[in-house]
């Protein structure tokens, strides 16, 4: 092969890269943001309470722990009198 045969087909190898590389330029490929939404709010809580018995001088201590079953927050209920939805919606 001569060298004008090697020079264009090296020519024509780097116009169809330039042109790939136009055309992938062109497409959008960020990723399509969603609107972020605050954390729901937490579903455990706990509350320690602390007394000393007067006459014996004993400390007792009260724990008291609450979980909420509830993962939704009320908006999201049907409004049309029922509690929760049903299964055959």
């Amino acid at each position: 092969m001569s060298r004008r045969t090697i020079f264009y087909i090296v020519c024509g190898v780097i116009a169809l890269h330039l042109v790939a590389f136009a055309l992938l330029n062109s497409l959008d490929t960020r990723p399509k943001f969603k609107k972020i939404t605050p954390p729901p709010k937490p579903n455990f809580r706990h509350y320690e309470r602390v007394e000393m018995d007067a006459s014996s001088g004993e400390k007792t201590i009260y724990r008291d722990i609450e979980v909420s079953t509830r993962l939704t927050p009320r908006e999201s209920i049907p409004r049309d009198g029922r509690d929760r939805p049903t299964s055959r919606e």
